[in-house]
């Protein structure tokens, strides 16, 4: 079956549209990820002011060698380290309910199309592809839009802060500390390319892997069979081989760029370090100043290094969400007309369009001629084969009829049938028995 089936191939290097399907599965879970977004900013903004901390502390407390905002300083800065803590620990949870809100509704979704598709799409498609975009493609969307948000909200109001902070203290400083980020954003985007590439072939190889298992595991029996294990052996050990081919050259562009984006951010620091110490050699800076001006190049290229972390996971659920997408959206072969109605319908929507079902067990109605036959008692049935007169077998098959149509497949449609066959019985049998061609041919019987 995976030998036939041919999976489609994307070339876009950032779909928009997909990740906009992608957002309606978080659309429920919105109110928790817009407070998340505000813990990310808050917790970003702390960050940004902990350099300074370090200046103020330094310049009014160490250099002039005097201890008197000593105690002030460590309670505000005490405060300011137990809230930081508590976001810490409401995002966290904040975030768990959003990766799991966004797998349950993807899944939900897909599981629900699944039974919409007719049997063509079963047999055309490996269990194994269904299988990999409802496990592992869907988890990795779920823990990018939870923590993937959580990084690149805090990444980019950290790095928005320092640089409005550093340029506030010292602007000519902060575009030397600075100078480096154009040069960075060019590198960023020539490996995103490269990246992109590279998951989405991971994301191809790693469905057929997952439709081999399937197939291997379902298909055991038929294997030992036509003694066939050498050959699925070795067509195995060569969709793995392409496996662990792809993955190193995946993984060895991350490793390039992570590198790279720390040598920029060193870069930027040293130069922050030799154009700060002269001007603190010529008097012109303080000591503090060029310490905060450090750390705060330090921690501005740290979130620099997350969103490089980001944006590659984002690349690799890129190829997850144009396959657990395209499987959502895939249109069923057949389709009911638009007046039928669904055999899974409630019986809430059936009271409001008029019909009511009865308790299983309690008869419905008679129709006419089940009353009257039933009025009328067993011995007026017909005595003789050769009678015209209504079979009580007609009448109470009408009746099950009635019941069926009226009362639909459920509460009363056993009870009307059974209760029709047992009439019918009881009004042919006795009947039957004054015969006495009937009574031999039961004795010979």
């Amino acid at each position: 079956m995976s030998s036939a089936f041919i999976e489609q191939d994307y070339s876009k290097e950032f779909s928009l549209s997909t990740w906009k399907e992608i957002f309606r599965f978080a659309r429920p879970h919105r109110k928790n990820m817009i407070f998340m977004v505000f813990l990310m900013v808050s917790i970003a903004a702390i960050d940004s002011v902990n350099p300074f901390f370090t200046r103020w502390i330094i310049d009014h407390v160490i250099i002039p060698g005097r201890t008197s905002g000593l105690l002030p300083f460590s309670l505000v800065y005490l405060g300011v380290i137990t809230i930081q803590s508590l976001i810490i620990w409401q995002f966290i949870s904040q975030a768990g309910r959003v990766e799991m809100g966004v797998c349950y509704e993807i899944r939900r979704a897909a599981f629900r199309r699944l039974q919409e598709l007719s049997y063509s799409y079963f047999d055309r498609t490996p269990v194994g592809w269904i299988m990999a975009r409802l496990t592992s493609d869907t988890q990795k969307l779920g823990e990018v839009m939870a923590w993937g948000m959580i990084d690149m909200t805090w990444g980019t109001t950290m790095m928005a802060g320092l640089a409005v902070l550093m340029i506030i203290v010292n602007w000519k400083l902060a575009l030397i500390t600075l100078s480096v980020v154009p040069a960075l954003a060019i590198m960023a985007v020539l490996f995103q390319r490269r990246i992109l590439a590279r998951y989405r072939q991971v994301r191809k190889i790693n469905s057929r892997i997952t439709a081999s298992f399937n197939e291997g595991i379902m298909g055991a029996r038929t294997t030992k069979t036509l003694v066939r294990e050498r050959e699925n052996l070795r067509d195995f050990r060569v969709v793995t081989g392409e496996m662990r081919d792809q993955s190193i050259r995946a993984a060895l562009l991350s490793a390039v760029f992570l590198p790279a984006v720390l040598t920029f951010g060193t870069i930027g620091t040293a130069l922050a370090l030799w154009s700060g110490g002269s001007a603190v050699i010529a008097g012109t800076l303080t000591y503090g100043t060029l310490v905060a001006f450090l750390f705060a190049s330090i921690q501005f290229f740290d979130p620099i290094m997350e969103l490089s972390r980001v944006i590659a996971d984002i690349q690799y659920a890129q190829a997850s969400a144009e396959r657990v997408v395209s499987l959502v959206k895939t249109e069923p072969a057949i389709r009911n007309c638009s007046g039928a109605s669904s055999p899974t319908e409630s019986w809430p929507a059936r009271e409001a369009s008029g019909m009511k079902p009865r308790v299983l067990g309690r008869p419905p109605p008679l129709c006419p001629p089940c009353a009257s036959t039933s009025a009328a008692g067993p011995q007026s049935a017909a005595t003789s084969p050769f009678d015209t007169s209504p079979s009580p077998t007609r009448a109470a098959r009408r009746c099950s009829t009635i019941s069926i149509s009226r009362f639909g497949p459920a509460s009363g449609l056993h009870w009307s049938v059974r209760q029709g066959r047992a009439r019918a019985r009881s009004s042919i049998l006795p009947a039957a028995s004054t015969s006495p061609r009937a009574d031999r041919s039961r004795s010979t019987r």
